[in-house]
């Protein structure tokens, strides 16, 4: 069963989140596969397209993961997946505005996993490197300023997205892969 909800808007979360639990009386695991992109040099982005990123990438996360936890925490038992990004180790120039927020997640993320531990709930990051999917696609999200050819950027800019796109075509991981790897985390 697909629960479809916005992870931006606490009034869908904690009712499907109740939703779940009223059909399955607990739950196990959550894993988050939570996040938006956002392409340009900062000076291009406008700060309302970074705080969009941070609502969902990050806050989106903590959201959920919030609903989630009092009903681990007292079953003292849970395993919460948190993706984030290679881009969450490693920034480069061009993704200032969406590795910010992935950084975020894995600072809060190694909070939670020891403020769980006393509960036997396992915190675990995920960390995907460029893989192909609609994240470079369609919902590759590059700032207005940035795909503006009058940018102080824009050719720096072009030719990072092209070296991007040549890294990605030669990228052998798939979301098979990733997935296997949520499966290990699962099993571990």
């Amino acid at each position: 069963e697909i629960l479809r909800f916005d992870v931006t808007r606490e009034d869908q979360v904690r009712p499907a989140i109740d939703s779940m639990l009223a059909a399955t009386g607990r739950i196990d695991a959550l894993v988050q596969f939570v996040g938006i992109g956002l392409r340009g040099f900062f000076e291009d982005l406008d700060i309302s397209e970074i705080e969009r990123v941070f609502q969902v990438n990050l806050f989106g996360l903590m959201r959920v993961t919030q609903a989630v936890l009092p009903h681990m925490r007292k079953a003292m038992a849970g395993r919460i997946i948190l993706t984030s990004s290679v881009g969450g180790r490693m920034a480069s120039m061009g993704i200032g505005g969406y590795a910010s927020s992935k950084f975020a997640i894995e600072g809060w993320a190694e909070s939670l996993r020891q403020e769980m531990a006393p509960f036997q709930v396992r915190v675990s990051l995920l960390e995907p490197g460029l893989i192909h999917t609609p994240h470079f696609g369609i919902h590759r999200n590059v700032s207005r300023r940035a795909a503006n050819p009058a940018s102080p950027y824009y050719s720096w800019f072009r030719r990072h997205e092209s070296l991007v796109d040549g890294l990605l075509a030669k990228s052998s991981s798939t979301t098979a892969d990733v997935a296997t790897q949520v499966e290990r985390i699962l099993e571990s």
